[in-house]
């Protein structure tokens, strides 16, 4: 997506009073707006998290395109290598829920804050290359490029 003609809005959780703020304030600007959130799943096929389903079912109606993410959350995108790199953070990245430690064990909650904290330096140490190759669903698409296509033809781009 142009980044002359998109603007990204971290808005924290769906659920909180932060989203809640942002998108009322983007449609009394009267700009178009979509969602791309957490599914919150807790394995392939399992269903979303409460919060997820109750955004699906409750969208408002000046939301643009709504998209969940097919895995848990945005951290199971990641390159664990590039999250030790980054972070100092030795993990292990599954596809569902979330990180363990090389023993299987969750990580801690300051380890994963850590990691939560720091998805942009990550991200952008993973560069195009690597999102894209940790971002493949089942049929061997990248899921960020099917998603904004989606908001990208919502939005008449």
């Amino acid at each position: 997506l142009d980044p002359d003609r998109v603007l990204f809005l971290q808005c924290g959780g769906i659920c909180n009073l932060r989203f809640n703020v942002t998108t009322r304030c983007i449609d009394e600007a009267g700009l178009k707006w979509a969602v791309l959130a957490d599914s919150d799943r807790a394995a392939a096929g399992s269903p979303m998290g409460q919060d997820a389903q109750e955004l699906q079912a409750n969208c408002p109606a000046s939301c643009a395109a709504l998209n969940f993410l097919t895995r848990s959350n945005i951290e199971n995108y990641l390159d664990p290598a590039v999250v030790k790199s980054v972070t100092g953070v030795d993990c292990v990245i599954p596809h569902y829920g979330k990180p363990t430690d090389t023993t299987g064990a969750p990580v801690s909650s300051r380890a994963l804050k850590k990691v939560k904290d720091a998805v942009p330096a990550i991200a952008q140490q993973m560069g195009v290359a690597g999102i894209l190759a940790h971002s493949q669903d089942k049929n061997g698409h990248c899921e960020f490029v099917t998603i904004f296509e989606g908001i990208r033809q919502a939005f008449g781009l």
